[in-house]
């Protein structure tokens, strides 16, 4: 959902180095509650991203039923960039596309990267005041099963830390 490349390269494919904060038994526990996410809403895939150490940007973290290169163009993405999960956590609410004419409308730059026919919730993981990061949901199609357009299921909701 982004094209953003540290220094203008793209991002090597394969396994990234930790997160300065991110040590294996946090990475392996961010892989399982993402995993549970993933596996009790019913979408396709997801992704975490968290905020790197300059405050400045997003790190995508961990993913899950997608291999990692697929978002490799959005290793790392602005926090002021047009894109679904910087401003999901910029304006601390949930950012629903439901098809890839509304993506392509709204985020131009960054449906380039992806062209594939699926919905996505970008969710801002939030306690208090303390933004965490952003949970990136995607479903097949243009929305879930027995959804409409208007949002993502109640299931999705609370696992992207909203009430129903």
């Amino acid at each position: 959902m982004c094209a953003m490349r540290e220094g203008g390269a793209a991002q090597p494919s394969g396994p990234r180095p930790s997160a300065p904060a991110t040590g294996p038994v946090h990475r392996a526990e961010l892989d399982r509650l993402l995993g549970l996410a993933v596996r009790d809403t019913g979408v396709l895939a997801g992704a975490l991203f968290l905020p790197a150490s300059d405050a400045q940007t997003l790190r995508l973290e961990v993913t899950t039923g997608l291999p990692a290169e697929y978002l490799t163009p959005c290793f790392r993405v602005a926090l002021s960039g047009p894109v679904p999960v910087a401003e999901a956590l910029r304006e601390r609410r949930l950012v629903w596309l439901s098809d890839p004419q509304e993506f392509a409308r709204r985020y131009p730059r960054a449906a380039i990267a992806l062209p594939y026919h699926y919905a996505a919730a970008a969710a801002p993981i939030v306690t208090g005041t303390r933004a965490w990061g952003t949970l990136l949901l995607f479903w097949s199609g243009s929305a879930p099963p027995g959804r409409t357009s208007r949002g993502p299921s109640p299931a999705a909701r609370t696992a992207a830390g909203h009430r129903p």
